[in-house]
């Protein structure tokens, strides 16, 4: 979805999608409610919304394939607490602003985790207490910013980083 003149989108009572969520280069887009969303079978992009500050994600549990967060000036946390199995990979890049990723329940990630040039306050495994398996590892950049007890504590937690899908991960 591009449109320059979308301001505001409130898809609450959205629970499933079958296919992809697309919303980029909307200009005016200052809130993305998809509070409803339960369950994606496939993808999520939600990029280059250079004033979108609120961003509801909250009830959204499994997801197919992969979500990317990008060049999302404004926002500054990304709550996706409900969130418990991705089945590809994890994106978050250049937000400026970005201080907070809250994913309590996120236990497995079906493929890579690629965290990077977001606020310097943003530590991101902080938000990922639960996080046991990623299948294909992680980008260096996401742990760069973390002190090294840090690096320690989710290199221990997450029980397996591997070139293989982890088991029963869907």
């Amino acid at each position: 979805m591009s449109n320059n003149y979308l301001v505001d989108i409130q898809l609450t009572r959205l629970q499933w999608v079958g296919g992809p969520i697309r919303v980029t280069g909307n200009d005016r887009l200052t809130i993305l409610d998809l509070g409803g969303l339960q369950a994606i079978d496939s993808h999520i992009i939600i990029d280059d919304n250079p004033i979108l500050s609120a961003l509801d994600l909250r009830g959204l549990q499994t997801m197919g394939s992969y979500l990317v967060i990008a060049t999302l000036d404004r926002l500054t946390t990304l709550d996706v607490s409900s969130l418990r199995i991705m089945g590809r990979e994890l994106e978050i890049y250049k937000n400026a602003r970005l201080s907070a990723i809250v994913a309590p329940n996120l236990t497995k990630v079906g493929g890579f985790i690629k965290i990077f040039e977001n606020s310097e306050a943003l530590r991101p495994f902080n938000g990922l207490p639960r996080l046991s398996c990623v299948a294909n590892g992680y980008n260096q950049g996401t742990l760069s910013d973390c002190s090294s007890e840090l690096v320690n504590r989710v290199m221990s937690a997450v029980s397996e980083w591997s070139s293989t899908f982890c088991q029963n991960i869907v």
